[in-house]
């Protein structure tokens, strides 16, 4: 009996790690769909110095960061509307993408960053119009 336990604890932890590695194509359709490129930059260099800069890092760290967005145990009203429909492969697979992805080292311009602030925040005010003002919540920290 104690065999059989110990094999059980072995065969879904490793099912769980499996599941936990993501698939970086996967997760860049995932970004597609979703429009993470809007704040974060096509390949997770953000232009705006208000986004992280999404590239390079860890997978495991930010699928947390994504949990803890959908928990509520990390508060941003826009990334809670984001993560609202991801599971956790989805995560993983968002963690995986990104962190194969290459960071680029220097600040942006401050110009094209203001355009693209406006931008941004132009395409979640129509998606908000569209949606309802109960589905998506916009939370513009510089203005």
């Amino acid at each position: 009996m104690k065999k059989l336990a110990i094999a059980a604890v072995v065969v879904l932890g490793t099912a769980g790690v499996a599941n936990a590695a993501g698939n970086a194509s996967a997760g860049q359709s995932k970004a597609d769909e979703i429009g993470c490129a809007g704040c974060h930059g096509a390949d997770g260099n953000s232009m705006i110095a208000s986004f992280p800069k999404l590239a390079g890092q860890g997978g495991a760290y930010i699928a947390k960061q994504l949990a803890d967005f959908k928990s509520g145990a990390r508060q941003d009203p826009t990334m809670v509307g984001m993560v609202a429909t991801l599971n956790e492969q989805d995560m993983a697979n968002l963690g995986a993408f990104y962190a194969g992805q290459s960071v680029s080292v220097g600040s942006a311009d401050a110009e094209k960053a203001a355009a693209m602030d406006r931008a941004v925040f132009a395409m979640l005010r129509e998606a908000r119009r569209k949606m309802g003002p109960n589905k998506l919540i916009i939370f513009n920290p510089l203005h």
